[in-house]
């Protein structure tokens, strides 16, 4: 069973796994705990993404012979113009997939702190699993004193403040994605464009870009609530900890939201460009979202492996160009 104390003692599968290491008898930290616990997101990333292919292939072939709206989209999107028109809208629906698992690994991946209750494939290496572990603020205050409640809660209040100003920054430029995107449309509709790629598009992205404006919005008045003042101590501890925790999916919401309709509207332009969008979100946001603290000597070999598939990941998407294929 798991102790959360100052260090964290492995449990029992933990020893095990410790044992191989010929430490079985050295208690881990909580780092080292998270570092030994779990297993790398890339395959988990790539099964999910294969996933997704196959149904967004199904859903293709079933639109197809369904209903009339659904079949003129898919027609829209499946017709044979050019060599180059298909690799772009193929490519890029190749790169929302991996988008679209990169999240749903990320975001099934918290850990549970209850000892036995996480499925293997959660266990896997995330900025959520990491806080878990080894942040106080995401963890139960059952068990702390009452100073230690106090001096809790003047942390909660210190990063609401600094997040506070984050979110404003960040709600202007949802308000801004939300402007943007429906001048675009604006003149579609009034045209009365049937649905096709670009009305698609846009329309997805103005639907996202409300989602992080609306996100944002409720996340600020949530943690406005941390700075009141209550009447007594149980209510000051029980409320600034809701409020604060609160936020946390929310957050995680509105950032995922606008991210993804910046990502469509520069695809309404180009897919490819969308495409490399992704890609460079990918290989930016990795380290971030998929830490790794494992004390391990890395090869030059992988190293240079590494290297390649990032530069791959970015430039597949600009094939055409630097083939020069034409229209």
């Amino acid at each position: 069973m798991t102790v959360v104390t100052k260090r964290y003692r492995i449990s029992t599968k933990g020893e095990r796994m410790a044992g191989q290491d010929g430490n079985s008898n050295e208690p881990l930290n909580a780092l080292d705990l998270y570092s030994r616990d779990n297993q790398s997101p890339l395959r988990l990333i790539a099964g999910t993404t294969f996933g997704l292919l196959m149904l967004v292939m199904a859903l293709v072939t079933v639109a197809l012979a369904g209903c009339e709206p659904l079949r003129v989209f898919s027609s829209d999107w499946a017709r044979e113009h050019t060599t180059r028109w298909l690799y772009d809208r193929h490519i890029f629906t190749v790169y929302v997939c991996i988008f679209a698992a990169w999240w749903l690994v990320y975001l099934g991946t918290r850990r549970n702190r209850q000892p036995g209750a996480e499925q293997a494939y959660k266990r896997v290496r995330t900025l959520r699993r990491l806080l878990g572990y080894c942040s106080e603020q995401w963890g139960a205050s059952g068990n702390m004193s009452e100073g230690r409640l106090d001096q809790m809660e003047e942390s909660y209040r210190n990063k609401a403040q600094s997040s506070m100003t984050t979110i404003a920054i960040m709600i202007a430029v949802s308000s801004l994605e939300l402007q943007h995107v429906s001048e675009q449309l604006e003149p579609l509709f009034k045209t009365g464009i049937m649905m096709n790629w670009e009305v698609a598009i846009l329309m997805l992205s103005l639907i996202f870009a409300m989602v992080s404006f609306i996100g944002y919005i409720i996340s600020a008045d949530s943690l406005d609530v941390i700075f009141n003042r209550f009447i007594d101590n149980d209510a000051r501890h029980r409320i600034t900890r809701y409020y604060y925790q609160s936020t946390i999916n929310t957050r995680y919401a509105a950032l995922i939201s606008l991210i993804t309709s910046f990502i469509l509207l520069v695809a309404y332009y180009s897919p490819l460009a969308g495409a490399g969008a992704i890609g460079l979100f990918l290989v930016i946001g990795y380290t971030h979202w998929f830490p790794d603290f494992a004390d391990k000597p890395v090869s030059l070999i992988r190293r240079m492996v590494v290297s390649s598939g990032k530069t791959v990941l970015v430039l597949f998407p600009l094939m055409p160009v630097l083939l020069e294929w034409g229209g």
